[in-house]
C-alpha cells in the first residue's frame, strides 16, 4: 500500500510538472508579438508598348498611338483609347474610330524587353538588395518593400494614393510603404520617362487589386 501511495504521489508530481511546463510555454508564445505583415507593391507600366514607342520617338507625345501585331492592335495609349479603341481591335476598326492614329509595328519585342529589363534594374536599385523584385510579364513588377520600410521608413507625412489592407496592417507601416511607392513612381518617371500605376497591400494578389 505504501509503495502504491508513493507511486501515485510521484505520478501526480510528474503530471503537475508537465502541466506547469506546458503553461509556461503557452505564456511565452502568447507574449511574443506576431511577425509584421509583408508590404508588397504591385507596379504596372501603363500602356507599356505604346509608352516604349513614345520614348523612342518623342514626336509621338500627345498623339494617339497604337501598337499592332499581325492585323490587330494589341495596345494603345490613353489618347487613342479616348476614341474608343480597345485591345484586340482590327486595324480597319481602329482607323475607322481614329483616322489620325499612329500605328507602330510591335512584332519585334526586343526593344520592349530591353526597356522592361532597365525598369526592373532601376526599381531593384531604388529599393535595395533586401527587397525582392519579381517580374510578371514585361509590364508588371511585384516588390516586397517590408525590409526597406522597417529599416528606414519613407519620410514625409500623410498617405499617398489608394492603399488596400489597412484593416490588417498598422497605419504607420502602411503609410510609409505608400510614400515609398510614390517616391519610386516619381523617380521612374523622372529617370526613365515611364508612367506607372501601383497598389500597396500585404500580398501580391491584394496589391494588384488595390
Amino acid at each position: 500500500a505504501a509503495v502504491a501511495e508513493h507511486r501515485g504521489r510521484a505520478s501526480c508530481h510528474r503530471l503537475r510538472t508537465q502541466i506547469s511546463s506546458v503553461c509556461a510555454v503557452a505564456q511565452r508564445m502568447a507574449a511574443r508579438k506576431p511577425p509584421p505583415q509583408r508590404l508588397v507593391l504591385a507596379l504596372d507600366c501603363d500602356c507599356f508598348y505604346a509608352q516604349c514607342e513614345t520614348r523612342r520617338d518623342p514626336s509621338l507625345a500627345g498623339k494617339p498611338v497604337g501598337v499592332r501585331q499581325k492585323h490587330l492592335v494589341i495596345t494603345s495609349n490613353y489618347a487613342a483609347r479616348a476614341f474608343g479603341i480597345r485591345k484586340g481591335d482590327s486595324l480597319a476598326e481602329v482607323r475607322r474610330k481614329c483616322p489620325q492614329i499612329v500605328i507602330k509595328d510591335g512584332e519585334d519585342i526586343s526593344h520592349y524587353t530591353e526597356v522592361s529589363n532597365a525598369w526592373r534594374a532601376f526599381v531593384a536599385n531604388f529599393v535595395g538588395s533586401r527587397c525582392p523584385v519579381e517580374k510578371s510579364g514585361l509590364d508588371e513588377l511585384f516588390v516586397d518593400v517590408s525590409a526597406a520600410v522597417d529599416a528606414h521608413g519613407a519620410g514625409g507625412a500623410g498617405e499617398i494614393g489608394h492603399v488596400h489592407g489597412d484593416d490588417v496592417l498598422d497605419d504607420a507601416r502602411l503609410a510609409s510603404a505608400a510614400r515609398l511607392c510614390d517616391r519610386l513612381r516619381q523617380a521612374t518617371k523622372r529617370e526613365l520617362n515611364l508612367e506607372t500605376s501601383a497598389g500597396v497591400s500585404t500580398s501580391k494578389l491584394l496589391a494588384k487589386t488595390a
